[in-house]
């Protein structure tokens, strides 16, 4: 951001928790703001200046910090200096919705759970249900679609050796999302689909890619698979 590279980590110097830090002309990296007293791995989703930093440690919090151009440098979001805590299960993960609303996905027990938060981003409003039959500890992504202004969920089922996904419309009531669209069903319905690995990447046209793993014992089945969403239904 701003023609600079960033790094967000936990570190001990020079005190403990998690920095951001700055990569210098010469090869070093400089801390330049700590985001929480909290040391713990983080994900970043960048909105403009702003950054939102969820912070998986001895606490699960989100931190916002803002990018100030003229020092190049970040401080923390003035409307909102402090993190706020929040639930987490094994996998979590940020999005952003056309309407600047921030979300998080993530899990607990059987279910999948989104949680949702409008600037100045203080508290957060959840948990919804996605679904309620996944079994214990499923992987799952959020993803943003701007081409159509939606954004989206994707899970693993352990308990029924499949994958899911929701959308939801910005700017609706963050209740309602579509139904679940089931990605790989058609014809894989007894292949054990799901072994709680996915990476969810996204083209600029809504074209979305799913790389998962499967579950199924048997070597003459792959592993490896890749489900592609396109922006319109009915595409190859």
């Amino acid at each position: 951001h701003g023609h600079t590279w960033w790094a967000i980590l936990p570190t001990s110097t020079p005190s403990n928790g998690t920095w951001v830090f700055r990569l210098e002309a010469n090869n070093t990296w400089t801390p330049v703001l700590k985001v929480s007293g909290t040391k713990g791995r983080s994900e970043a989703k960048v909105n403009g200046d702003l950054t939102h930093i969820l912070i998986v440690g001895g606490t699960r919090q989100i931190a916002t910090i803002q990018y100030v151009p003229a020092t190049n440098t970040y401080q923390m979001f003035p409307a909102n200096p402090t993190p706020v805590e929040v639930f987490i299960g094994e996998t979590g993960s940020l999005e952003v919705d056309s309407t600047g609303r921030l979300w998080l996905a993530t899990d607990h027990f059987n279910w999948v759970y989104t949680y949702y938060s409008d600037a100045p981003y203080t508290t957060f409003t959840g948990p919804i249900i996605l679904t309620d039959q996944t079994g214990l500890g499923d992987v799952n992504q959020i993803v943003s679609f701007p081409h159509n202004n939606t954004i989206g969920v994707f899970w693993g089922n352990g308990a029924l050796e499949q994958w899911g996904f929701r959308v939801h419309v910005d700017g609706t009531d963050p209740n309602v999302w579509l139904d679940d669209e089931v990605p790989a069903l058609a014809g894989h319905e007894n292949q054990e689909m799901a072994d709680d690995h996915v990476n969810l990447p996204r083209r600029a046209d809504g074209s979305l890619y799913a790389d998962v793993k499967s579950k199924h014992p048997s070597g003459t089945i792959p592993p490896l698979y890749v489900l592609v969403r396109r922006p319109t239904p009915g595409l190859p």
